[in-house]
């Protein structure tokens, strides 16, 4: 079976995308270990100052293509690229219409043989392979960033008839699906489905630990307060107030709040205790987690949450938000793995909460729970439902 796979997301570092879509190479990859076929498509958007792309930018890039379309189309690590000429303020409508006719015209000059097109974040790749293409189509959202796209009512109009002609629509969370389901006011159909990603944990060892005294904290993401960083940093706060003094806390991962938690340490005289290292490798990551003995994660809204699986495939315990993440991918381990507290909870509660909660965390068994992740998200686990689906559709 010959599926074409089309992305905005793809990890490609002569592009500058290190991690970006990483976990679409992970499914590609276990595909094609499975004996499918697979291609991989790229759209690439260039901007043009104007507010319409003029048209002899257009024929001048029909005329390439039909001259030289390994030229115009051209492959890199074996991925195929796309390229999109849009306005430099372009609305989701117009990226969408850009978009189909390049596609259009990649069609023409490398004609495609594939029995699935599966797309990997809906908009705009989707709406623009409906009027193109009678091959089956499939798509996979990853992205919490459709609740903010279809606050547009055009927008949404446009995802709605994009996920309702699709012959499946993939999920990688039941909580993605709900959000979805509500914000575009449409129940969830038949040809809804539930896939989530591959996670790869071969950096991640299981190591077991002789103690577990909760006093290092590590948390690893961006530093933004949708994160939940700042309350974070009042937990910690609380904690170290009212438990224990010398705890730490390690912040793996840069943005807008580094400033404010280094004035926000300062003043509550923890800045000998908060150390911010920004992003690292996923190799250091792992040797990260076997120096602490707590991950905590507080953000209020995940989609997947793949730091918090790391963490405990490593034998780290994980104190998190009931964030949808969470619930999808752990809740039914957290009795042996951690602890998941209401979103509610304000951070004098979650301290609270962290510390009553230690005085039984001898009794977890993380080794367990690190092997029903490792098997729960392999690539062969996933590629069987895929399989079920792929066949369906066709």
């Amino acid at each position: 079976m010959k599926i074409n796979v089309l992305t905005p997301w793809y990890p490609d570092e002569s592009l500058g995308y290190t991690y970006s879509g990483v976990f679409i190479k992970r499914q590609v990859e276990a595909l094609e270990s499975s004996g499918y076929d697979v291609s991989v498509q790229i759209p690439k958007l260039y901007k043009h100052p104007a507010r319409s792309v003029p048209m002899d930018i257009i024929n001048q890039l029909t005329k390439l293509a039909e001259s030289n379309p390994s030229g115009v189309f051209r492959r890199r690590n074996g991925l195929s690229m796309v390229p999109t000429p849009i306005p430099a303020r372009a609305s989701m409508l117009q990226k969408a219409s850009s978009l189909k006719e390049a596609l259009k015209l990649k069609r023409i000059m490398e004609p495609s043989q594939a029995d699935i097109n599966h797309v990997h974040v809906a908009l705009p790749i989707a709406p623009a392979l409906l009027d193109l293409s009678e091959v089956p189509l499939i798509i996979t959202e990853h992205s919490s960033h459709v609740r903010h796209e279809c606050q547009i009512p055009e927008v949404a109009e446009l995802y709605r008839r994009s996920i309702t002609e699709a012959k499946a629509f993939i999920c990688v969370s039941r909580f993605l699906q709900k959000e979805i389901s509500r914000t575009l006011n449409i129940d969830i159909g038949s040809t809804w489905k539930i896939v989530p990603n591959i996670v790869d944990f071969s950096a991640f060892h299981y190591q077991h630990k002789k103690e577990y005294s909760c006093k290092s904290w590590v948390y690893v993401g961006a530093l933004y307060e949708s994160k939940g960083v700042m309350n974070l940093l009042k937990t910690f706060n609380h904690f170290t107030a009212n438990y224990e003094t010398d705890a730490q806390l390690t912040l793996i991962g840069g943005g807008p709040l580094e400033e404010w938690i280094k004035r926000y340490s300062r003043r509550n005289r923890i800045d000998h205790l908060v150390d911010i290292r920004g992003p690292v490798r996923r190799e250091d990551l792992a040797e990260i987690f076997s120096t602490k003995d707590l991950m905590v994660h507080l953000s209020p809204y995940e989609t997947f949450g793949i730091v918090s699986l790391e963490a405990i495939a490593s034998g780290l315990p994980v104190v998190s938000i009931k964030n949808g993440g969470s619930e999808d991918t752990w809740e039914d381990l957290s009795e042996i793995s951690g602890l998941i507290l209401d979103p509610s909870a304000k951070y004098k509660e979650i301290a609270d909460s962290i510390e009553k909660w230690r005085s039984g965390i001898r009794n977890l068994q993380l080794k367990d729970a690190s092997e029903i992740l490792r098997k729960r998200f392999s690539g062969d686990v996933i590629v069987s439902q895929l399989k079920e689906i792929y066949e369906e559709a066709l």
